[in-house]
């Protein structure tokens, strides 16, 4: 307890709930009760401390298990007994104890930084409260009130110290609540404005950087199509027979057997995939449009360009045709040139088997691959040879 002395001018302060000089209980193994008369006593050390700041008194804690304060000159700063903290003209600064018992109330990436002589409450990079005088401040924000309002009768408010912003006051009995401390942290740092500028600032720059990424992909890609070897009208053919190979008659054969395993509609792409991936290339995913500007940008495969419809059947087994999407078609259509034929016509096979100048004829495909309409309805892309062992039904 604390007790001033007018005739002699001397504060006597102990720590009532010390086992013995010196040893003071941690607040985390104090009973209930006993932390709430702790918090009493505490308020009235920083009373007395008050008085004596007032009057100009000085503490002397050389001696351990109490102190004795005489008047000095200077009522800059003041402390009470050994083993309890240290105070400053406006109260008594937390104590260790106190603060380690909050942070573990809060859990997770909860810390406590020093500063002028309290501590600031952390999540994270983000200041969201104060332990000052061993009272919980937390920034006063319209989610915060909200979710108080659910759980006291009367929100109370208070400045942390003298010329701050009021914040909320958060009452010893709710620390232990800790779901509603964690939750009353989390609302309260959503609604700070930093964060929420924070939060702004960091999306704009991920989509500025993921616009520049896709800018400069769509300028290599036009770059390498502008600058693909021309070819006259009616020679493309001859280029795609000369880049046929064993590589390619496998993707037929594997495409076909996953028509025929398939056989529905609707799955073209998944099903041209699934048949990259049974002769050991990297799959495909994605709507079937996509697989355009995709397989472009591969190395394993050329595009050919400057062919006619009608020579579509003429490709080489192997060979694949992306059809780009339109309202009619809005996932476009990807095919592989089959390795059969039916009734002397040459099959394309995806999820389904089907003659391939019935869809190369068709009008309800466009020249849109995800970047406008601006060409052919149809990309054609033959598969290179492979640079490792065989695998699939290539073996």
């Amino acid at each position: 307890m604390a007790r001033l002395d007018d005739s002699a001018s001397v504060v006597v302060a102990v720590d009532p709930f010390a086992r013995t000089a010196g040893e003071p209980i941690a607040w985390a193994d104090m009973p209930e009760s006993v932390r709430r008369s702790r918090a009493l006593v505490s308020e009235a050390l920083r009373v007395q401390a008050d008085t004596v700041c007032q009057r100009g008194a000085h503490v002397d804690d050389s001696s351990p298990g109490s102190s004795h304060a005489t008047f000095a000159s200077s009522a800059a700063d003041v402390s009470v007994a050994a083993g309890t903290p240290r105070c400053r003209q406006h109260g008594m600064s937390s104590s260790a104890s106190l603060v380690e018992h909050l942070v573990s109330c809060f859990g997770g990436d909860v810390s406590a930084k020093k500063m002028f002589g309290e501590y600031g409450l952390y999540k994270g990079d983000v200041m969201f409260g104060l332990l000052c005088d061993d009272r919980l401040f937390i920034k006063d924000t319209c989610e915060g009130r909200a979710l108080l309002t659910t759980h006291v009768d009367e929100i109370v408010e208070g400045a942390p110290y003298p010329g701050a912003k009021p914040a909320l006051v958060i009452d010893e009995a709710w620390w232990s609540e800790r779901t509603m401390l964690r939750h009353l942290v989390d609302v309260t740092i959503a609604a700070l404005p930093t964060t929420k500028k924070t939060a702004k600032k960091t999306a704009k720059k991920t989509a500025k950087k993921t616009a520049k990424k896709t800018t400069k992909k769509t300028k290599k890609t036009t770059k390498k199509t502008a600058t693909a070897k021309k070819t006259p009208p009616g020679a493309a053919l001859a280029v795609a027979t000369e880049l046929a190979s064993p590589r390619g008659t496998a993707l037929a054969i594997a495409a076909d057997s996953e028509a025929k395993t398939t056989a529905t509609l609707g799955k073209c792409a998944k099903s041209v995939g699934n048949s990259f991936d049974a002769v050991g290339m990297d799959p495909q995913r994605g709507d079937a449009y996509t697989y355009g500007n995709s397989l472009a940008a591969r190395s394993d495969m050329t595009e050919v360009e400057g062919l006619l419809v009608s020579e579509l059947e003429q490709l080489p087994p192997g060979t694949i045709i992306v059809y780009g999407k339109s309202d009619a078609r809005p996932s476009g259509h990807v095919t592989v040139v089959s390795n059969e034929m039916k009734d002397g016509e040459r099959l394309e096979s995806s999820d389904h088997q089907q003659a391939l100048q019935d869809v190369a004829h068709s009008t309800s495909y466009s020249g849109d691959f995800g970047d406008g309409a601006h060409g052919p309805r149809f990309r054609v892309f033959v598969p290179l040879p492979a640079t490792g062992p065989a695998t699939g039904p290539e073996q």
